[in-house]
């Protein structure tokens, strides 16, 4: 089976819709985040939302998220005088990268994103710091915004996962790849007071957007963005295996494979049966071509693929996020031209072509 669907009209939310992640929450109803605006980095960028009920279609999108709208600089303390103060008040920010997230025990949501300071100008993807919050009314109203980290240049893209010893491991990017972790306890405080672990383990290189999946007990192996850049995996997907739940990491490599990669995000996911699903867009250049990839050897290799679009030289699929619900579907969400969003459905059978 296969299904899939624009969640708005195109361009129904401003020049340019981007960067979607998506969950389901604990009644089935699904939630996907992306960020709209003019155009990527612009100071009218912000984060919205829309959900689709078991039965039914996607809602009308609602912004859930935009600094000097639904929050304010978090900055404004560190002011030592009116004029500071004036200034860093008149700052232009873009959001970015949301990342949507459901905890399950908690009945609760969460988000986190990037905040783009000096947007517009000298502002670019270098100049974000990595916020948090949290709802617990599935996205009607939120805890206020709080710095996960003061420093600028780290960024987030992909969902983080429960590992199966109870920590929650959350990827980010970082001259190359990191990831914070949260203890199950710590996690249910809720995004106001959980106290993140910070990284100890950094993978450094041109590798960015990190995505990573559990495909054994305490095996970890993490798939990632590059470029031409990338040493030993010059615009070939880079890969790193932990054996301790992320807290040391090898060497990176590119997939048995060697699956190309644009200079363009992907996602995985680790499907209950302990297949793993791998989204991407495996050309060298362009991103017009998004296949699915299943592997049934714990992600060691990735001999069966699909694409999800009719494959055309003039139009762009991309930036994926790839989740599997309760019901065993897969659902994938990705930016469609950077016109709207998209939302796919299927299981492992479409992917064989059965």
């Amino acid at each position: 089976m296969f299904e899939s669907e624009e969640i708005f009209v195109r361009k129904g939310l401003g020049g340019e819709s981007h960067a979607s992640t998506i969950t389901e929450g604990s009644d089935g109803t699904l939630y996907a985040t992306w960020y709209s605006g003019t155009a990527e980095k612009e100071p009218d960028v912000a984060i919205y939302m829309s959900k689709k009920p078991k039965i039914g279609g996607w809602q009308e999108p609602w912004m859930i998220e935009k600094e000097g709208i639904t929050s304010e600089n978090p900055f404004l303390e560190d002011a030592d005088d009116e004029e500071e103060l004036e200034e860093i008040k008149s700052e232009k920010t873009s959001e970015g990268n949301p990342v949507i997230f459901t905890d399950y025990q908690e009945k609760r949501l969460w988000l986190f994103w990037e905040t783009m300071r000096d947007a517009g100008r000298s502002g670019g993807w270098s100049m974000c710091v990595l916020k948090v919050k949290h709802s617990d009314d599935w996205g009607k109203t939120w805890t206020a915004p709080r710095l996960l980290r003061r420093d600028i240049g780290w960024g987030f893209r992909n969902k983080p996962i429960w590992m199966s010893n109870g920590e929650l491991l959350l990827p980010i990017s970082v001259f190359g790849t990191a990831f914070y972790r949260a203890t199950r306890e710590e996690f249910s405080k809720g995004a106001d007071l959980c106290e993140f672990q910070k990284p100890e383990a950094f993978i450094l290189g041109q590798y960015s957007q990190p995505s990573v999946a559990e495909v054994e007990k305490g095996r970890l192996m993490v798939f990632m963005r590059t470029n031409k850049g990338s040493k030993g995996c010059e615009n070939l997907i880079g890969i790193s295996e932990s054996t301790d739940y992320g807290h040391t990491w090898s060497d990176v490599k590119p997939t048995k494979d060697k699956i190309p990669n644009p200079d363009s995000g992907l996602d995985v996911v680790t499907l209950k049966n302990g297949n793993v699903v791998l989204l991407c867009n495996p050309l060298k250049e362009g991103r017009q071509k998004l296949t699915a990839f299943l592997s049934e050897d714990h992600g060691k290799t990735f001999p069966i693929q699909r694409d999800l679009e009719k494959v055309e030289s003039d139009k762009n699929y991309h930036y994926p996020c790839v989740i599997q619900t309760a019901d065993e579907k897969i659902h994938v969400t990705f930016t469609n031209r950077r016109l709207n969003i998209k939302h796919a459905c299927f299981d492992e059978n479409w992917i064989r072509g059965d």
